[in-house]
């Protein structure tokens, strides 16, 4: 899967600090929140993650 499919809300499991949930993103960086360590950023690169869940965003149009 690649970073393209992943969204605010979709979970990945890192090798370190496993499964988490990402909260924020931008154009280099996810902003992932791990239960036990905070927020980590991790560059959207960054292929030693899996996804566990992917969240696609919908985009609606208003009339």
């Amino acid at each position: 899967m690649n970073s393209a499919q992943l969204n605010i809300g979709s979970r990945i499991k890192h090798p370190q600090f496993g499964v988490g949930c990402i909260v924020a993103m931008d154009k280099e960086f996810y902003t992932i929140y791990f239960n036990d360590s905070a927020e980590v950023k991790v560059g959207r690169d960054y292929s030693g993650f899996e996804v566990v869940e992917a969240l696609r965003l919908l985009k609606l149009l208003l009339v």
